[in-house]
């Protein structure tokens, strides 16, 4: 998937990287990129967005099973003119896609309350190939970017060395495995995930951990608050 968004970006206007599928795409709140965007010009395999650990994430390839993303043919059930199907609602069987751009796991912590933690992160779902700005209450106003070649140069925080306070695409998770509160709903039990950075290396993180996005805050809003 790293090939994927990178040759994605080399296309598209500002290099930016594929958007999340929208809240109305895919009918409630989905971490897959919008399916128009890569397949199948970029994605020509699907099963590639399948976690080879995860023993039920198989059998959304299956016609009839319960989850799955396909027609009853067996075809992919993505839909003109905007890709909304199975694929777009339920794409994020094994892995989680958000194309913003989430520097560390302090932006998540801090909140008021669980709600107002989820209303930061709304825009990304209800209108997710545009930039916003987050009003933490104790970061203050964080910029939310997409995910886009040279977005790491926006996290330089001192401009008169630049090169030891920048953020490198090394540190910036782009996409990663399916994290739960729950042990067994890993894709890598007893708990972890392997996680794509932005430059294109994938490592395994065990969870919990303070790195975005194998926590304990991020845990619990892929569980729904739970």
């Amino acid at each position: 998937m790293g090939l994927v968004v990178k040759m994605y970006a080399n296309e598209a206007p500002g290099e930016k990287f594929p958007p999340k599928v929208s809240y109305v795409v895919a009918g409630g709140n989905c971490y897959v990129p919008n399916p128009n965007s890569i397949y199948p010009e970029y994605l020509t395999d699907v099963s590639v967005l399948i976690c080879p650990s995860d023993p039920e994430a198989k059998d959304v390839l299956e016609p009839g099973n319960p989850g799955n993303w396909v027609r009853d043919d067996g075809t992919l059930d993505i839909n003109p003119p905007d890709g909304h199907g199975r694929f777009a609602a339920q794409g994020d069987a094994s892995y989680l896609y958000m194309g913003y751009v989430i520097k560390d796991n302090a932006w998540l912590e801090d909140w008021t309350d669980y709600g107002a933690l989820l209303l930061s992160l709304a825009p990304m779902a209800l209108k997710p190939d545009e930039e916003y700005t987050m009003d933490h209450p104790v970061l203050g106003v964080l910029p939310v970017y997409r995910f886009r070649e040279g977005v790491e140069r926006f996290f330089v925080t001192d401009v008169n060395n630049p090169a030891g306070s920048c953020t490198a695409q090394s540190e910036l998770a782009v996409m990663w495995d399916c994290i739960m509160t729950v042990a067994e709903h890993f894709n890598h039990v007893p708990g972890g995930a392997n996680v794509l950075f932005m430059d294109g290396h994938v490592s395994f993180i065990r969870y919990p951990s303070e790195t975005f996005p194998v926590t304990e805050t991020f845990a619990t809003i892929s569980a729904g608050g739970a």
